[in-house]
Order: structure tokens, then sequence, then C-alpha cells
């Protein structure tokens, strides 16, 4: 009686491993089902979007070359920020990126990262256009310095150049709407396309944005974040403000008129970087507009920042010295670099461009259009192209200042 329990429960035994063994051979089946299947259809998109930007390659000029200058720093996710340059772009054949990265030892490097990604068909196949550099980490100086690297290094004649923060995303057509809106801002009295970002979006076709004030940082620098318009009005319209986390404009204006890039302040912070940038443009009379639609929208994560990673106060000094003596009217022993050449062909000053903002920087004090991002000579229809309404702007206008 025991001994035929027990070869009964020895014949049960092996059925359950039998029965295990032919549901884990079936589940490793469908598991290599459903990759073969993904491989299939990543590259029968990558051969469609292959064959659609072909298509489109041969309808663009060779003039309309962008080169997208892109300085990275510990970035945490950079196949994000380069796949949406090449796989949202009109026409990704003619962009061309070039990237100095400063990183922590033993971090991959972004541009390999990209690569393996494009080698598993995750994201689109363009690393060939890609122009980089591993910078050492004795070479840290922020993004200022970084822009600056990067376009002495990896700008070679491409007709057109756009700045770009890593923290950003494009959008689909970026390409083609930040040149059709360059075109129609240069008949307006335009020079240069710039925008805010807003945080991230499931919509890929969103409004454009113009700056409205957000707050005064600890330096008494303000700041500005983006506002997407509340119109249907899609064409580009004029700003008071450009910001680097995206500027697009010609080579000529950029780098040989206004040499933007050149030379560039060390550690220098976002809104101070911001402020200076929008003054450079404005006391030698170039106008900044805003895209008809957005081309980029912001995670809005935290990231690593030099200036705060750093500890290089004599550095940091330096900076803060120079901004204070343009923006406080302090002075100076020596004149920098930077002061030399904001100052050489300057039709109005700094001083000016504060004034006409109503900018108060010492005082902390900023004009309501300016807070809420009109021109300082706004119209009427200004304010609707925004807001949408005169009523919405009242209402949007008391939320503000109640």
């Amino acid at each position: 009686m025991y001994q035929y329990n027990k070869n009964k429960n020895l014949d049960y035994m092996q059925k359950k491993k039998m029965i295990i063994f032919i549901f884990g051979l079936i589940g490793l089946l469908i598991v290599i089902v459903i990759e073969v299947m993904t491989r299939r259809r990543r590259r029968r998109a990558h051969q469609q979007d292959s064959d659609l930007f072909n298509r489109r390659a041969m309808n663009i000029p060779k003039t309309e070359t962008i080169f997208v200058a892109l300085p990275m720093y510990r970035p945490t996710e950079p196949v994000r920020v380069i796949d949406s340059i090449f796989r949202n772009a009109y026409c990704p054949q003619r962009i061309t990126v070039g990237i100095i990265e400063h990183n922590v030892v033993d971090m991959p490097h972004a541009a390999d990262v990209y690569y393996n990604a494009q080698q598993a068909q995750s994201v689109a196949p363009f690393s060939h256009k890609i122009r980089y550099e591993r910078a050492s980490n004795d070479t840290i100086y922020g993004a200022s310095i970084a822009r600056q690297l990067t376009v002495d290094k990896f700008y070679h004649g491409e007709h057109y150049i756009l700045f770009l923060s890593q923290d950003v995303t494009l959008l689909r057509n970026w390409d083609k709407t930040l040149i059709e809106s360059l075109h129609r801002a240069h008949s307006l009295g335009g020079h240069v396309i710039s925008q805010f970002a807003c945080p991230a979006s499931t919509l890929t076709d969103l409004p454009t944005t113009f700056p409205v004030f957000y707050k005064f940082t600890n330096k008494n620098i303000p700041l500005f974040k983006g506002r997407f318009i509340t119109s249907d009005f899609s064409q580009p319209f004029r700003i008071a403000l450009a910001t680097f986390q995206c500027l697009f404009g010609s080579a000529a204006v950029i780098i040989a008129d206004l040499a933007l890039h050149n030379p560039g302040l060390p550690f220098l912070r976002k809104s101070a970087s911001d402020l200076l940038l929008s003054a450079e443009l404005w006391v030698q009379g170039y106008h900044v507009f805003a895209p008809k639609r957005s081309v980029i929208v912001t995670a809005d994560r935290d990231s690593f920042l030099s200036w705060r990673d750093v500890q290089n106060k004599k550095l940091k000094n330096f900076t803060n010295n120079v901004v204070y003596a343009i923006l406080f009217d302090e002075q100076l022993q020596a004149t920098p670099l930077y002061l030399e050449k904001l100052q050489r062909r300057q039709q109005r000053s700094v001083s000016e461009f504060l004034h006409w903002l109503g900018i108060d920087p010492k005082g902390r004090h900023i004009s309501g259009k300016t807070m809420m991002g009109l021109l300082p000579n706004n119209t009427k229809i200004e304010i609707v192209h925004k807001f949408g309404s005169l009523q919405k702007f009242e209402h949007y206008k008391n939320k503000l200042t109640y």
C-alpha cells in the first residue's frame, strides 16, 4: 500500500514538472514571437521613415542646412533629446548636431548611448549626423562656454543655427516651423526666433508660447517662463525676450553679425543668460519673434547644474561681477571681453533696454506689461493674439494681481 502511493506521487510530480516545462516552453515561444514581430515592425517603420525622409530631402534646397548646438552637462536622458531632433524633423538629412558633453567618470557617452539605441532600431538612424566630443572634467565652465566651444569646433558653414537646451524635446516638423517662422519674421522686421518652453504634453501640435514673468532669483535677476497663447493665431509675433533654451536664426546673423556664442561667461546662470541675450539683441536693433507654433516642450525635471557642482568661486564671482556691472550700473576695475563685445557697435545701452521693459533688478520691480508678456507699446491686437480676447486678458490680469 505504501509502495503504491509512493509510485503515484512520483507520477504526479513528473506530470507536474512536464506541465510546467510545457507552459514555460510556450511562454518562451510567445516571447520570441513577440520579439521577432516587434523587430519586424521596427524595421518596417524605419524603412517607411527613411523613404519619407528621402522623398522630402529631394525637395529641400541645399541652402537650408541647420546646425544644432547642444551642450550637455551630466545628461540624464541624452537619447530623448537627440532622437527628438532627428525623428521629429521634417527633413533630418539637413540637420547636423554638435555636442560637447561634460560628465562624471565611467558614465556612458551620450553619442554612444544614441548609437546603441540606433543599433537596436529604437531611434532614428542618424548617428552619422552627430559631431561629438567628450570633454574632460577640468574644462567645465558652464553652458555659455560650452556653446562657444561647440560652435568653434563643430560648425561647418550650415545656413541656420539653433541653440538648444538638453532639457527640452523637439516637436514634430520643428525645422520646417522654425524656417517658415523666420522667413515670416523677416518680412515683419524680425531677425531671430526664440521660444520659452512649457512642460511636456502628450500633444504634438501645440500653440506657440510667449515669455511671462515667473519670479526674481535670490540674485535679483528676473526669471521668465513660457505661456501658451489661448487664441487660434498661428503666425509668428514679436516678443521682448529671447532664451538660449531655443534660439534660431541664420548663421550670418547669430554667428557673424552678433557673435552671440562668443565670448561666453563661465558658470552663467540661465536667468541671467536669457536677460543678457535679450539685451544683446535689443541694444543692436535686432528683433525677436516667437515661432508660429511650438517647437519644443520641456520635461520640467531636476537637472544637474555645473555652477552648483563645480567649486570655482573665483570664476563664479567674476561672472557675477560682470552681470552686476551690466544690470546694476556697477563699476569694474577692468573691462572684460564680454563687456567689450556688448559695447561694440552698440546703438543703445542695456540700461535703456531695462527701462524699456520696466525692469529694475536692484529694486526687484517689473512692469505689469512685461510681467504678462506684452511689449511696452502693446496694442489690443497683441493682447487678443496672446490671450484670446480682452476678457480673458482681464481675467488673467486680475488673477495675477489679486
